[in-house]
C-alpha cells in the first residue's frame, strides 16, 4: 500500500462540520492506475468489516474513517474515488461531508448507507449531489454494482441511473 503525503499540515483541517476547507491547498497523490480507493465512513466497525469481506477479491483499497473529522482528514490527505458514508456520524452527517466533497478539484462519488431507505431519501441524496444509497445490511451484488457504477460515472461525468 503506497504511503501518501499532503502539502498542508493536518492542523489546517476543520474542527467542526460547516467549517470551510480549501481543498485546493491539498495535493492528492494518485495511486496505481488499476487500484481504486474507497473511503468507508462509519462509527460501526461491522460496516467496515462487511465492505472488506464483500470487496476482498476486488481491486479496491479501503480506507477507514469512524467520524466526520477523520473522513475530512483522509479526503485531504489521500486520493479517494468513492466515499461510502453512514447516514449519521457521531460528529456530522453525510450532508456535511458532501459540502466538502463539492469543493474538491476531483471529487469522489458519494454513496450513503442506512438501515432505513425509502424513495424520498434516495431522491434527496441524488438531488443534493450524492450518487446513491445502499441499504444495510449490505447485499454483495448491490454493493459491488453501485461502487463500480459510481466510479465509472464519476470518471465519465455521467449521472446516477434512475431507479427506486
Amino acid at each position: 500500500m503506497p504511503h501518501r503525503r499532503t502539502d498542508a499540515p493536518l492542523s489546517a483541517l476543520p474542527q467542526s462540520p460547516g467549517e470551510p476547507v480549501d481543498f485546493r491547498r491539498w495535493r492528492n497523490v494518485p495511486l496505481a492506475k488499476h487500484q481504486r480507493t474507497i473511503l468507508s465512513i462509519s462509527a460501526v466497525a461491522a460496516d467496515h468489516d462487511s465492505l472488506r469481506r464483500i470487496l476482498s477479491n476486488q481491486l479496491w483499497q479501503i480506507d477507514i474513517a469512524s467520524n466526520y473529522q477523520e473522513a475530512v482528514a483522509c479526503l485531504c490527505r489521500d486520493r479517494v474515488d468513492v466515499v461510502v458514508c453512514e447516514r449519521h456520524l457521531p460528529d456530522g452527517t453525510w450532508k456535511d461531508l458532501l459540502g466538502h466533497i463539492a469543493e474538491m478539484l476531483d471529487p469522489p462519488a458519494l454513496i450513503v448507507t442506512s438501515g432505513v431507505v425509502d424513495a424520498h431519501f434516495r431522491a434527496g441524496v441524488r438531488a443534493m449531489g450524492g450518487y446513491d444509497v445502499i441499504t444495510k445490511p449490505f447485499d454483495t451484488k448491490e454493493v459491488r454494482h453501485l461502487l463500480a457504477m459510481a466510479d465509472l460515472n464519476r470518471v465519465s461525468g455521467a449521472e446516477a441511473p434512475l431507479h427506486t
